[in-house]
């Protein structure tokens, strides 16, 4: 939330304000500039939890893993991935491997048990049968499937 236009139109009325509108602004401006620091924390934290996820796409990645890592509880991490993408944080990194594992399937040779490796899941059926469910495609069909 974007507070600044507020807080310059109340600036340009401070001279025209009461004693007792003045003494209210000086309790809800501090409520105000914390809750802005808040938000500024939680983009932060959110994007270097999503750099760590993109950079170690290949290994276990779990909710508990990422807790310990950021030093944060669990529903707070399930709030923040909730409130920034609309998803859990499994869906967030089982779409995130996805997206990495078109891309090595569309610009690489790679044997596709190779690629289910690269983006951390070592069970190749699995990993088939997750990217069917997710793409309407098998592996191999997007593979030789047309560009888009």
């Amino acid at each position: 939330m974007n507070n600044k236009p507020v807080l310059d139109a109340l600036y340009q009325k401070l001279p025209y304000f009461t004693e007792k509108q003045i003494n209210c602004l000086s309790d809800l401006l501090p409520r105000i500039l914390f809750q802005n620091a808040i938000e500024i924390e939680n983009d932060s934290f959110i994007t270097e939890i999503t750099d760590y996820i993109e950079q170690n796409l290949n290994n276990e990645l779990t909710v508990e893993l990422l807790c310990s890592k950021f030093f944060i509880s669990k529903n707070r991490l399930y709030e923040a991935f909730h409130s920034h993408f609309n998803s859990t944080v499994n869906e967030y990194i089982t779409d995130r491997r996805m997206v990495k594992a078109k891309e090595l399937l569309k610009n690489t040779k790679e044997p596709i048990y190779k690629i289910a490796e690269d983006v951390g899941i070592e069970n190749y059926t699995y990993f088939c049968k997750l990217f069917k469910r997710k793409t309407g495609l098998t592996p191999t069909e997007y593979r030789t499937a047309p560009q888009n």
